[in-house]
């Protein structure tokens, strides 16, 4: 469900980028759970069929709808803020002013979420 998830606001810079890529595998369910959590849906944590990557894969345009519902709530910067609380890997912004990597691996132009720009609202 890794992917750019439009926020509140709607325009061209009102974007969360969601990183549950590794939360596929069974092994991690951290991200999944913390995600479910964050957009305050617990009750689909006891749905057995979602705690199957497989299923979740196959079901992948029903979840993203969800989230997607949630994120449209709140500003790209409330989404990425409970996101890490949650341990929701990801990032807000739009567009990077520069599409090369920093030293570290990071795009340029989004703040880090340990950053002044991101403190826990």
């Amino acid at each position: 469900m890794a992917g750019v998830y439009p926020c509140k606001g709607g325009g061209p810079n009102d974007y969360a980028f969601i990183n549950l890529s590794r939360d596929l595998s069974q092994r991690s369910p951290t991200q999944w759970e913390g995600l479910l959590k964050t957009i305050e849906r617990e009750d689909l944590l006891s749905d057995e069929r979602l705690a199957d990557r497989g299923y979740r894969a196959k079901h992948r345009d029903e979840i993203v709808a969800i989230i997607t519902g949630w994120t449209k709530q709140h500003d790209k910067h409330t989404v990425m803020r409970r996101m890490a609380r949650k341990g929701v890997k990801g990032i807000s912004g739009g567009y990077p002013q520069s599409p090369a990597p920093s030293a570290k691996g990071r795009l340029r132009g989004f703040a880090p979420l340990d950053s002044p720009f991101s403190a826990a609202c």
